[in-house]
């Protein structure tokens, strides 16, 4: 049986124990690859300023997620550091490469925008 190949969509979620705890709920009984998307999507007013400046944090977020989940013993084929705009880098990623599903983590109703 082919592993089912899913994207998981998460910005400043993406290292937080809650997700991976779903995760692997998500995992359990069946046969999953994950992939990790963050999109570069900068704080406050840095948007205006400069497009580029989530990246850093985009990139550390991303490192700290794929430890999280190789540790937690997730099928983990790696992450990726997309584009500012969310929308624009989930596009960019199944262009690229093909998903059976996709998971979107956001945070809380009310803080997420």
């Amino acid at each position: 049986m082919s592993k089912q190949k899913i994207l998981v969509v998460a910005n400043r979620t993406a290292d937080s124990p809650q997700l991976i705890s779903e995760l692997e709920r998500h995992a359990a009984g069946s046969s999953a690859r994950f992939t990790l998307l963050v999109p570069a999507v900068p704080r406050g007013l840095a948007w205006a300023a400069d497009m580029k400046a989530g990246w850093g944090d985009a990139i550390g977020r991303a490192e700290a997620a794929a430890e999280r989940m190789r540790g937690s013993g997730l099928d983990f084929d790696g992450a990726i550091v997309g584009d500012p705009d969310p929308f624009a880098a989930v596009g960019d990623v199944l262009h690229a490469r093909e998903f059976d599903e996709v998971i979107v983590s956001t945070l809380p109703r009310g803080i997420s925008r």
